[in-house]
């Protein structure tokens, strides 16, 4: 193995160490020596990939807690140009698409993710991170219930960013539980999909 493909195992190792450590001790409580203690290396290869803890936190939030957004909007968005177009079968793909994404493909996302959450009360970094992350699936996801409402197959009488963030609101709420209760059945949250945002209101 070359120097320059051992340096990068190495950083990857280092990575998929800390995203274990902050899932199972929190970022406050684990240290450098854990995280190089579970790679079996020494401090002195973390400071070859990191100039510090923080700088580690903020790569393991770039590279493994990212929703591969980009990918499922573009694929998305090219299903919704589509004829015909049953956009309720498309929120319900997308759902599947953001599992499989981040919780689906390791147990241990939603807890870490959970607990770089929480550090956005104190770290003004993260919290615009998230906010960033918000604004985009508000938009991306308002765009797709906006799509099913000209072609009547939502209701109307709820504004489609409204609806946008009651899913967002329902599949992060799932994923929190699933941090304590592995049972927890994440797509039960589909109903919501298919009582509330797809069907028409009755009228009284």
């Amino acid at each position: 193995m070359s120097k320059y493909k051992s340096g990068e195992w190495t950083k990857q190792q280092i990575i998929d160490a800390t995203f274990r450590l902050i899932a199972d001790k929190g970022y406050d409580a684990m240290s450098i020596e854990d995280i190089m203690t579970e790679v079996g290396k020494t401090k002195g290869a973390f400071y070859s990939h990191f100039q510090s803890k923080e700088d580690l936190l903020y790569e393991v939030m770039r590279t493994k807690l990212d929703r591969k957004f980009s990918e499922i909007a573009e694929n998305t968005l090219k299903k919704l140009e589509e004829e015909p177009c049953d956009v309720r079968e498309i929120l319900l793909q997308l759902l599947e698409q953001v599992y499989q994404s981040s919780t689906g493909s390791d147990p241990v996302w939603s807890a870490t993710y959970y607990q770089v959450f929480l550090l956005s009360r104190k770290n003004p970094f993260i919290r615009e991170w998230l906010q960033e992350q918000y604004r985009e699936w508000e938009s991306f996801l308002a765009t797709v219930v906006r799509r099913g409402q000209e072609l009547g197959q939502i209701r109307s009488d709820i504004e489609a960013r409204v609806m946008g963030n009651l899913l967002i609101a329902a599949f992060q709420g799932y994923e929190l539980r699933l941090t304590v209760d592995p049972e927890t059945d994440v797509f039960e949250q589909r109903h919501l999909v298919e009582a509330f945002l797809c069907k028409e209101a009755k009228n009284s």
